[in-house]
């Protein structure tokens, strides 16, 4: 008998985004999802940790439970430690955020990669990016994707990098595209604000229109938009450290130097759940510039958008679902 399936999805943007295409996959691989857990055999919480006990006090022992789960930084938090205890295996997204669950003592810990959809943005989209950036063919569009009040992303030095170092180029613009609470950044030097809500298709037209995705992040488990803008054939230069190096490597990107340093302050007052023993990346500031002089000049290997799209078939629905279905099946088998 085939393995049933609930599948607990959070809205929080990125668990929203990653979740739902894994519903997809899901569904393509042939796995059967339910409408309950009580109609489960395994159920798949994808969510923050403050709600895993919620489920294991109601499921554990009675059914199968997964936590999708991720991890940005080199030490777990101890709620992750405390909250999954009563989960019989912990998904996550790449080898850096399993490295610290299993640090952490866990030995159930499978990589399911985030899936990434095919580029496939419609005319009409494309047609409304080109118009609401005022795109011009002359012009080289770096972009990025990013939630500006989080530390972690590092957002106030990409903006200072890019500006100092391409503000007075009239041939380039810095496409910024903010969620959450974004700054006022539009009278910066030739950046381009977009801070409105972009549909689907929206967002696929702005891989389509920018040209090079650029990201000075702390650290991520794996960095959807990195991966969206390599199913693009876009390069991408990007902070060399933490999950986007699954993906990332001098063939297909550029990997931006860095060192290991303590999480900031700040990002310890934003999130309580990272503590001061946790390390994350600081990004090289001369090599980041370096490298925006180096692409906005057209020096890009011919290669390397072949590359970048190459890389990310790795993470198709087939592949990712037919994964997901393995280990549900072994999950759900009978024990011997």
């Amino acid at each position: 008998m085939s393995v049933r399936v609930y599948y607990h999805l959070s809205q929080y943007v990125s668990h929203c985004v990653a979740g739902t295409n894994a519903v997809s996959a899901l569904r393509k691989a042939g796995v059967e999802l339910v409408d309950s857990p009580q109609a489960a055999d395994v159920i798949i919480v994808h969510d923050e940790p403050s709600v895993y006990p919620s489920w294991s006090t109601r499921y554990a022992g009675i059914k199968r439970l997964v936590a999708y789960c991720v991890w940005e930084a080199v030490v777990l938090p101890e709620q992750y430690r405390r909250n999954l205890l009563g989960f019989d295996r912990v998904w996550t997204c790449t080898p850096f955020s399993a490295q610290a669950f299993q640090d952490a003592g866990f030995v159930n810990v499978d990589v399911v990669p985030h899936v990434v959809p095919p580029h496939a943005p419609s005319d009409d989209d494309v047609a409304f990016m080109r118009e609401r950036i005022g795109y011009r063919p002359d012009v080289r569009y770096f972009y990025t994707i990013v939630d500006s009040i989080n530390p972690r992303k590092n957002f106030s030095t990409l903006l200072h990098v890019f500006t100092s170092t391409l503000g007075r180029d009239p041939n380039v613009r810095l496409i910024v595209k903010q969620y959450r609470e974004p700054w006022d950044v539009g009278s910066l030097p030739n950046v381009v604000d977009v801070s409105e809500h972009l549909s689907k298709g929206e967002m696929q037209a702005l891989h389509e229109v920018g040209d090079v995705y650029i990201s000075a992040h702390h650290a991520e488990a794996w960095g959807l938009p990195l991966s969206e803008a390599m199913a693009a054939g876009n390069p991408v230069i990007a902070t060399g450290f933490s999950g986007n190096m699954f993906f990332m490597n001098d063939e297909n990107s550029f990997p931006v130097r860095y060192h290991e340093t303590s999480v900031s302050d700040a990002m310890l007052r934003a999130v309580p759940l990272f503590t001061p023993d946790m390390r994350w990346g600081n990004i090289d500031e001369g090599h980041l510039a370096y490298l925006l002089r180096k692409v906005s000049r057209g020096r890009i290997p011919a290669g390397l958008p072949r590359a970048a799209r190459k890389e990310m078939q790795r993470f198709s629905p087939r592949s990712v679902g037919m994964l997901m279905k393995n280990l549900l099946d072994l999950l759900h088998a009978p024990s011997t």
